[in-house]
């Protein structure tokens, strides 16, 4: 006779998936198990928002160890310059210690297998590459049992295959900000408003070997049809998906607990990539983009990464740039039909009652740029307005007091040309 606890069952139930109609999915094998053993993987806000609906939902968990990124010491620090380091503790590590859970960082659990030891500030990245370390999970998760379950939202690190194989793999989840297989990697929410998308979701799947790809594991939960705002920026998106992350979690456990989970293959003709994103994704490229795009891209991404350009070889932040909408009259650009090229930018000062701006030349608007011949392309170009900005080794400053400051072969005309197309 089969005991309860290994009883395998099998459930033919129709699922509706993002919201398509006629679209129906039927169980694989599940187990029902539970309560679980919790070793819950993670770093930021979105992964507080996950651990902290399945902390209070003690139905579903006997014990809960939490494992994070270690400390990170942030400048140079030393004596010479007063101890200026600063110590970064990521959002679950405190998490974590505030609500007692128990905690490990990533320096506890590599083996010596791996190929370099951690020295110096970028050791860590190298040591724990999954090609070259090895991680042992603590205590009791570095041996298999069917109770225990590994949950990851916003880790960070790829789960090398050795600690995978400690779970079974019914029992091994990741949280992820978007409607699977799109946006599959590690930027789903600043792609989503990158993109300019209307609505986004958030999916709990499988996580699977390495080999098999990044975020492509069955879908045992959806949450879509989360609207994100036109004026949408990562914090904001952060802050709303966090708890929804974590509802859709606890929701998955339970199902998983009464034996009606439901798990469906990814289509991975649909997949599209979130790669992670950097300095150089937020340089301009104005000949490229339009400013609608380029704002989009402010508000993904300056919360890490100011939009950035250069001068005349010179790099230079634009702090606040905001998309001039085409329906505006702007007086102060040139009928010069050979000065209307993007990445040129004018002073504006005619702003009564405001600070003064300039107004920077861009691509047309991505909808209309492949159906516009290049003689047309000058007639629809949009603007990008900027006030504020930061030259690199120098305060913030209004764009007034920078642009006085520009030498005379760096102005011509009252207009100065900005790197439109950098390699």
């Amino acid at each position: 006779m089969v005991p309860p606890s290994c009883l395998m069952i099998r459930v033919a139930r129709a699922l509706r998936v993002g919201g398509e109609r006629g679209r129906y999915f039927t169980t694989s094998q599940v187990s029902r198990r539970g309560p679980f053993d919790v070793l819950f993987c993670g770093s930021d806000a979105f992964s507080v928002g996950s651990l902290k609906a399945v902390l209070e939902a003690t139905d579903v968990w006997k014990s809960i160890h939490v494992l994070t990124p270690d400390v990170q010491v942030i400048g140079r620090g030393g004596r010479k310059v007063g101890g200026a380091r600063q110590v970064y503790k990521c959002e679950l590590m405190s998490f974590a210690e505030e609500n007692g859970l128990t905690l490990s960082t990533l320096s506890s659990v590599k083996t010596v297998e791996s190929h370099q030891q951690s020295r110096g500030p970028t050791a860590e990245k190298t040591a724990l590459k999954p090609s070259s370390s090895r991680w042992t999970p603590p205590t009791p998760f570095d041996q298999h049992d069917d109770s225990h379950l590994l949950l990851t939202a916003s880790f960070g690190h790829i789960i090398p295959n050795s600690l995978l194989d400690k779970f079974s793999p019914p029992h091994r989840l990741n949280v992820h900000p978007s409607l699977l297989p799109k946006y599959r990697g590690a930027a789903p929410i600043q792609w989503t408003i990158i993109n300019g998308d209307k609505s986004t979701a958030i999916s709990v799947q499988r996580l699977v070997e390495r080999g098999k790809g990044i975020d492509a594991g069955d879908i045992v939960g959806v949450r879509d049809n989360i609207d994100v705002p036109q004026d949408a920026t990562f914090p904001f998106m952060m802050q709303a998906l966090a708890p929804m992350g974590g509802e859709l979690l606890v929701k998955t456990l339970r199902e998983i607990i009464a034996g009606t989970s439901i798990a469906r293959p990814q289509d991975s003709a649909l997949t599209t990539r979130a790669p992670k994103v950097d300095k150089e994704t937020s340089r301009a490229r104005f000949s490229q983009q339009s400013a609608l795009t380029i704002n989009r891209l402010h508000r993904a991404l300056s919360h890490n990464h100011s939009i950035w350009t250069e001068v005349n070889g010179l790099h230079v932040q634009l702090l606040d740039p905001k998309y001039v909408p085409l329906s505006t009259t702007l007086s102060v650009v040139s009928e010069k039909t050979e000065d209307l090229h993007p990445g040129t930018a004018w002073l504006d000062k005619s702003s009564e009652g405001r600070s003064q701006r300039i107004l920077i030349a861009c691509a047309p608007l991505e909808e209309d740029l492949g159906a516009l011949p290049n003689s047309d392309r000058q007639e629809h170009l949009t603007w990008l307005e900027v006030r504020t900005v930061k030259p690199k080794g120098k305060k913030e400053m209004p764009v007034k007091e920078w642009w006085n400051g520009l030498s005379h072969d760096v102005k011509v005309r009252n207009r100065v040309v900005l790197d439109a197309t950098p390699a």
